[in-house]
């Protein structure tokens, strides 16, 4: 959303699509995304695509922008996760599992909001790109 972020949630075990609607998508998404008028931008995995989620998106009027199959190059929060992947292995020990997550966590909370506009504002043309490139790989 720009240049904001949603809260950093920590999933413990596998993720299904009812725990996605749970713990992710009506405690964070929907309350952030308000009356903002964006678009949810979500990969293929399958807690996203399930007929559970589509529905709990739709009966909250949740836009979600269609992505195809192995495209997560081009979206920005790839870019993010790699960020904080890298600080949080540089500025953190992680001897046990609270600090493998709450290294994260920390580092997530520290990235400024310029940083992630840098990562979104380029979207637009990004994609403009992928168009004009039938979907084929782009200097992107």
């Amino acid at each position: 959303m720009g240049g904001r972020k949603t809260d950093f949630v920590i999933i413990n075990g596998n993720l299904n699509a009812q725990g996605y609607v749970d713990i992710v998508l009506w405690p964070v998404v929907v309350p952030s995304l308000g009356q903002n008028h964006v678009c949810l931008m979500h990969d293929n995995a399958r807690p996203h695509t399930v007929r559970l989620t589509q529905a709990f998106l739709a009966r909250h009027d949740v836009n979600v922008l269609p992505w195809p199959a192995c495209s997560t190059d081009m979206n920005p929060i790839e870019h993010l996760w790699d960020l904080l992947g890298r600080k949080a292995r540089t500025n953190h020990a992680t001897n046990n599992i609270n600090d493998l997550t709450a290294a994260p966590a920390h580092e997530w909370n520290a990235i400024p909001a310029d940083v992630v506009r840098r990562y979104v504002r380029p979207m637009r043309l990004k994609t403009l790109a992928l168009v004009r490139r039938r979907g084929l790989h782009n200097r992107y």
